[in-house]
């Protein structure tokens, strides 16, 4: 009927929903056909979203088979997509993903990734995403010393967490506020004031 009627791009969905039958029940080549098929068609018709997506389920099938490099390369196209188009969800996801089987690799910037996923989680309020993110840093954790991670992969534009301002140690905002609130007394003596120092921590 689809095709009748010339609905691309639900036949392209379609597609593609036939090969996560087909990824379900362990047919992986039949899996494949569909999504490269699918793949194709999205292209075709400039469909963004559905790339980035047909890709990412390549990576699940990839991933799911044990082919680690392959799965971290579909992993990484469909990640330039999904940042360039915004897909915030799109991108968690791909990001946990990534990190999983950069984990079965003993990859320790399989860290990196579930951390940014979390962060995208966190923005979408997805409890219980977070805590599975969580978890599997904690597991990382456990067998990588994290002053051996290495920074994060460039992936585009990335969404590795920014960086704390720099901030003065305790000892030298006190010296600091003793010698304003000294010259301060020094011009007025008559009305001693003293502005309390107001510090902004980013977790």
């Amino acid at each position: 009927t689809m095709r009748a009627i010339g609905d691309i791009h639900g036949i392209a969905q379609t597609i593609g929903s036939l090969g996560g039958v087909y990824q379900n029940q362990g047919k992986w080549e039949e899996a494949i056909d569909c999504h490269q098929q699918s793949l194709e068609t999205m292209r075709a018709i400039g469909d963004q979203h559905g790339i980035a997506s047909t890709i990412g389920n390549l990576g699940n099938i990839y991933q799911a088979q044990g082919k680690w490099e392959k799965a971290i390369d579909c992993y990484q196209q469909s990640l330039k997509t999904m940042r360039a188009i915004g897909d915030i969800h799109g991108e968690a996801n791909t990001w946990y993903n990534l990190g999983n089987t950069q984990a079965k690799l003993g990859n320790p910037t399989a860290r990196t990734s579930y951390q940014n996923a979390k962060a995208l989680y966190q923005q979408l309020k997805l409890t219980n995403n977070v805590q599975a993110c969580n978890k599997a840093i904690a597991t990382i954790g456990q067998s990588t010393r994290p002053d051996t991670l290495p920074r994060a992969p460039k992936i585009g534009d990335d969404i590795t967490p920014r960086k704390k301002k720099k901030q003065f140690p305790l000892w030298q905002s006190a010296l600091v506020l003793l010698l304003l609130s000294i010259g301060w007394m020094a011009m007025k003596p008559q009305v001693p004031v003293i502005t309390p120092v107001e510090q902004n921590q980013r977790k």
